[in-house]
């Protein structure tokens, strides 16, 4: 998937939520619009997004999964 990467990762995406550990896996949510990403850190985010006009996510809910490194 490193095809992608420079897409999600630049200004020019449709959507954008900038999480605390870069390596992180992201999942489309069963709500409307929705997101859930989790990061190789243990934040655990779900966001929303605008699907007309899109830009930075909406930010649902923040936790942690688990410690990193445990």
């Amino acid at each position: 998937m490193k095809v992608f990467s420079s897409y999600f990762d630049s200004e020019w995406s449709f959507a954008q939520f900038k999480a605390t550990d870069r390596r992180s896996k992201l999942a489309f949510g069963q709500d409307t619009n929705s997101l859930y990403i989790i990061g190789h850190d243990g934040n655990f985010y779900m966001v929303t997004y605008d699907p007309v006009n899109g830009g930075e996510c909406l930010k649902q809910f923040e936790g942690k999964v688990f410690e990193a490194g445990k």
